[in-house]
């Protein structure tokens, strides 16, 4: 009986240790399809590529358009001016916007002296737009932009000496 019943107790063991060996194997993994059904043949879905990301267009001049239309384009126009000239110069500014396609008629420009020979602390331009006036600020060498209305006088600056840049 002894005997027997060590033999109950061996068999006892090895099921358990083979439940356990059962219980730490790694699930299978789960199927990535569903299966095919009777009659079907089944191939991998292709998987959708997201759409490309559009390239934004850098503004541009659009000499119909109005002054708030050209508002990015001048914004650009000005940040281009303090990263290669600084503070720079009135004449050399009013160059510059010409240069990108803007009528040099209808630029003013602030001075960049004060009488007294010192260095002003910020510089405006502006040009005369499709009646209105995009208003540019060089101030601690960076450039600032913006739309706003003619003044009464037809002019975008307050003051003298706007038609002679040099």
């Amino acid at each position: 009986m002894l005997v027997r019943s060590r033999r109950i107790a061996l068999a006892g063991m090895i099921v358990a240790a083979a439940m356990g060996l059962t219980a730490c194997a790694a699930p299978a993994p789960p199927p990535t399809s569903p299966p095919p059904s009777p009659g079907t043949t089944s191939s991998p879905r292709p998987t959708p590529s997201p759409p490309p990301t559009p390239t934004p267009r850098p503004p541009e001049l659009h000499a119909d358009g109005t002054a708030t239309d050209n508002l990015p384009y001048f914004q650009l126009v000005l940040d281009n001016y303090v990263g290669a000239y600084g503070h720079g110069e009135r004449a050399l500014m009013v160059q510059h916007l010409a240069a990108a396609g803007f009528d040099s008629a209808m630029i003013e420009a602030g001075w960049v002296t004060t009488p007294n020979g010192l260095r002003e602390t910020s510089t405006e331009v502006a040009v005369r737009f499709g009646g209105a006036c995009l208003i540019g600020t060089i101030r601690d060498e960076y450039a600032t932009a913006t739309v706003l209305p003619l003044l009464s006088t037809g002019r975008c600056l307050i003051g003298d000496g706007f038609d002679d840049p040099a």
